[in-house]
């Protein structure tokens, strides 16, 4: 038994309810200082890794995205024209990013970039594969140091790796989802006691959701605690947050869930197996991120899929005519532009872009921006009823 398992099911082992709630594990398998996924020294993105990202499968994704954020920070003066990255992984798509800004030498050379990363192994790879633009990035473990924050701050999955606690309705009852240690087996299994976690148990008598039959919640209290904290940090300026992901009118998700594991570019059958070697995820509940980040102070802008982000932000402007020569690299990009449009399975329609705002005065057309588009709120019945947090 490897020295995480062996911790976990210690840990596992010393409660009296022999229980450890699924947000629990997922933090430890993940964030475990020494043998966590994302803090171990390995690679995690790409054909060597566990997983693809958008920005790895397509570097158009990097252009596209800073013409947007160029879009955003221009309606800010150009002491503010900040921008914030939440996690970043190995650094490729704020390399991206920034080349791409650096066409624009009214906003690149009064512009911070500030990558929000806490793993000593990723803070490595980053600075490495930005060095071209070290004078402009900055290295932040948190965001809380950057207040007061004027700019934008954006994630592209970020919030799909954070735990979350999963709630299933069980005669007329909540019941949690966790994991116990089975000494006949040897090995992990999942087992589901009556949920006592009172701020959970709140959140859902916000939402309004009863526990019938075949009713399932993935809620992420760490990206609840995030809404609030950006909402905290940032004084103006915009978030934006890009991932895979579900919106519901009352948060609820698929009866069978949506948390799976990654492992060599394998969807594994058992998340409980194999701790801290495959990645562990689940959906985005961004029906969460509006209410949280609403109650927080962050106005909803939009909520859209990759797919229209990116239209909307040009990536039709980048195909190339006369490109005969199948293999030549204009055909390649006019294939990844293609295949990025008429997709209606893949990441485009599968990843959503939510936009929030705070203390920001909307300009009725973003400059840059390659598609007519009127500043509107998220339809109202998007948006969680009046509680007592709001006035």
């Amino acid at each position: 038994m490897d020295s995480l398992s062996a911790w976990l099911k210690d840990t596992i082992a010393s409660r009296p309810e022999q229980w450890m709630s699924l947000a629990e594990w997922m933090d430890a398998v993940l964030y475990h200082p020494r043998w966590g996924y994302y803090m171990r020294d390995r690679k995690k993105i790409g054909k060597d890794g566990d997983y693809y990202t958008s920005s790895a499968l397509n570097p158009l994704f990097g252009e596209v995205l800073a013409e947007a954020l160029c879009g955003f920070v221009t309606t800010l003066p150009p002491a503010c024209r900040n921008i914030v990255e939440l996690g970043g992984g190995e650094g490729r798509l704020a390399a991206a990013v920034l080349d791409a800004l650096q066409q624009r030498p009214d906003v690149y050379e009064t512009l911070t970039y500030y990558m929000v990363e806490k793993s000593p192994y990723h803070r490595r790879l980053q600075q490495d594969v930005l060095a071209r633009h070290a004078d402009k990035v900055v290295y932040v473990e948190h965001v809380q140091p950057l207040a007061p924050f004027f700019g934008v701050v954006f994630s592209n999955e970020f919030f799909d790796a954070l735990p979350v606690h999963a709630l299933v309705a069980r005669d007329g009852q909540w019941m949690e989802v966790g994991v116990t240690w089975d000494d006949e087996l040897r090995r992990f299994v999942e087992k589901c006691v009556r949920c006592q976690n009172a701020r959970l148990l709140a959140m859902v008598d916000e939402w309004g959701v009863r526990p019938t039959a075949d009713t399932r919640l993935e809620i992420s209290l760490e990206a609840a605690s995030w809404m609030e904290q950006l909402a905290k940090m940032l004084d103006t300026g915009y978030v934006l947050t890009i991932d895979y992901g579900y919106f519901s009118e009352d948060g609820t998700c698929r009866p069978d869930g949506t948390v799976r594991g990654f492992q060599a570019h394998r969807l594994m059958d058992d998340v409980w197996e194999h701790p801290g070697q495959q990645d562990v995820t689940a959906d985005v509940n961004f029906t969460l991120l509006v209410r949280e980040g609403k109650k927080s102070g962050l106005k909803p802008l939009w909520l859209e899929t990759q797919r229209d982000f990116l239209l909307r932000w040009g990536i039709l402007e980048e195909l190339t005519d006369g490109a005969t020569d199948p293999w030549s690299p204009e055909a390649r990009k006019n294939r990844m532009i293609r295949q990025i449009v008429f997709d209606e399975t893949g990441m485009g329609s599968r990843f959503l872009v939510l936009v929030q705002a705070k203390n920001v005065r909307f300009p009725s057309r973003l400059q840059g921006v390659k598609r007519s588009y009127a500043w509107h709120d998220i339809p109202q019945e998007m948006l969680l009823k009046k509680s007592n947090h709001e006035s």
